[in-house]
């Protein structure tokens, strides 16, 4: 006859408890260096969202395409566009259908030579999309959110 080890009630509680209690100190610990939100004098939020640095993105060019062609980034942060092809390029904003540019500023303005690179801040959200101005089909878009 097989002795079957019966194993008493109360352990498999004790076994969950300290089970739940580590992943709380976990929380505890790890939950420290969260970022936190901006808060008023009076304790209410000004701003949901959270406060972080602002971060630079790099943006490739490559064989006739830009690599993301679709970044999605924050107000503040900066893309770098670099020309990691054999044949000069020029980075400029589409326009806005009125011949204006969605955003004049990023026009690197002079040919970015092979190896070179342009560097533009977004300050203001919105979809903002761009072109190789020597061939408007090589193009890629930069969504920026608050």
């Amino acid at each position: 006859m097989e002795e079957k080890e019966i194993q008493p009630k109360g352990i498999i509680w004790i076994e969950i408890i300290v089970v739940l209690g580590a992943l709380i100190l976990a929380l505890l610990y790890f939950g420290k260096n969260l970022p936190q939100a901006d808060t008023s004098q009076d304790g209410n939020i000004n701003n949901t969202t959270l406060h972080r640095k602002p971060r630079t993105y790099s943006v490739f060019y490559r064989a006739g395409v830009f690599s993301p062609t679709n970044l999605r980034i924050r107000v503040g942060d900066t893309v770098k566009f670099e020309n990691s092809s054999l044949i000069s390029l020029r980075v400029i904003s589409d326009d806005g259908g009125n011949g204006k540019l969605m955003l004049p500023g990023l026009d690197s303005v002079n040919e970015l030579q092979p190896a070179e690179s342009f560097i533009y801040s977004f300050t203001q959200a919105g979809i903002f999309s761009y072109h190789n101005h020597a061939n408007e089909l090589e193009r890629g878009t930069v969504i920026v959110r608050e």
